[in-house]
């Protein structure tokens, strides 16, 4: 597993000034309560980087919809790269906000996301 320090998510002084817990997910599709199994929070730290982190508490695969508490992603190009493996999702800020992030995690996977804006 990689060390993760401050400099990864947030920058020098990183701290946890806004902590949203936990964080609503939805159904990805009809008959598929997979999504009930995500934990999920999201942060901003001090120098107003956000982070999201999802665990798959399940001994399946779930797939689900997150819901963001991060309206200033409205009309951006916005990535979600995992500190902790190569998985990289890129997606569009409106639709991050009216539906959220599409998520499938194996089982008793997890993600640690460094949210960033795509210029």
């Amino acid at each position: 597993m990689p060390d993760l320090n401050e400099e990864d998510i947030g920058g020098s002084g990183f701290a946890i000034t806004d902590l949203t817990m936990p964080i609503e997910s939805a159904l990805a599709w009809d008959g598929n309560g997979t999504w009930e199994s995500f934990l999920t929070f999201a942060w901003t730290g001090t120098d107003g980087g956000q982070a999201l982190v999802t665990v798959n508490y399940a001994p399946h695969a779930s797939q689900g919809f997150v819901q963001l508490p991060f309206p200033d992603l409205a009309g951006q190009s916005v990535r979600f790269r995992d500190l902790m493996s190569i998985v990289v999702y890129d997606c569009e800020g409106n639709e991050l906000l009216s539906k959220g992030v599409y998520l499938n995690v194996p089982e008793w996977g997890y993600h640690i996301f460094k949210i960033e804006i795509v210029i």
